[in-house]
């Protein structure tokens, strides 16, 4: 588990800078090439994934304008002494780090496939892919993306080494400090009294407010240039 500082960490940020540095820190060294992947980007793939060359491999996505917050990201990584590229394209050495950031609504579909496969083809021989996501129960149903995320990972040949939990609320003498901002990101007030109402007609306990992200922590086994999609169901929309 991951505990955060006295100020917490945003829950809306797609690309919190704290996480960022935290797994950047920790899953890599001075001057590793880390690669920042946006669903801009896996988006950028999946529009290509037809296209596919003589030899069988499908061709890359390439790079993607970003956005301010994945701009602060690039930069942190920066501060921290790793080169950092954004995007899928295939550069020409490996990453030692691959991080990628996904909602846990854009996973259906095969997508989660697209993330660990995209990032097999990127990670040298014991390179890393850290996957940062979470649960979400707004829309009335829970996602919980954690095991297609571990699936997709197995299913691309990445071993799958750790389950972190990021706490983004602080904690004082052991107790979670809930704030008004904490609050603010659960559902909205008539989502919250239909979970409510649902929850007592079916007996459950009542929704919980989200106060933590999941860091999902894969490591590439082989030594392998590319990563073929002949197994691979790539149909679907994205939403």
């Amino acid at each position: 588990m991951w505990t955060c500082g006295p100020t917490g960490i945003d829950l809306n940020a797609t690309w919190p800078p704290e996480l960022v540095e935290k797994i950047v820190s920790s899953f890599s060294s001075v001057g590793d090439k880390v690669v920042l992947l946006p669903w801009s980007a896996l988006s950028s793939t999946r529009s290509q994934l037809g296209v596919v060359g003589d030899d069988g491999v499908v061709r890359h996505s390439p790079d993607v304008d970003p956005d301010p917050e994945l701009d602060d990201a690039r930069h942190v990584v920066e501060r921290l002494g790793r080169e950092v590229r954004i995007g899928s394209h295939d550069g020409p050495q490996r990453a030692d780090l691959v991080i990628a950031s996904v909602h846990p609504n854009r996973f259906g579909n095969g997508s989660s496939d697209l993330v660990t496969l995209t990032a097999a083809r990127l990670l040298r021989s014991g390179g890393i892919l850290v996957v940062l996501t979470h649960c979400d129960w707004t829309t009335g149903e829970l996602l919980d993306p954690t095991g297609q995320v571990v699936a997709s990972a197995q299913n691309a040949d990445l071993l799958y080494l750790q389950h972190i939990v990021a706490v983004h609320v602080p904690v004082r003498d052991g107790c979670l400090q809930l704030t008004d901002e904490h609050l603010a990101a659960g559902p909205s007030g008539d989502e919250a009294a239909r979970g409510r109402h649902r929850a007592q007609v079916r007996g459950l306990p009542e929704p919980h407010l989200r106060i933590h992200s999941d860091v999902l922590v894969f490591a590439q086994p082989h030594n392998r240039q590319h990563t073929q999609l002949d197994s691979t169901d790539t149909s679907g929309d994205l939403r």
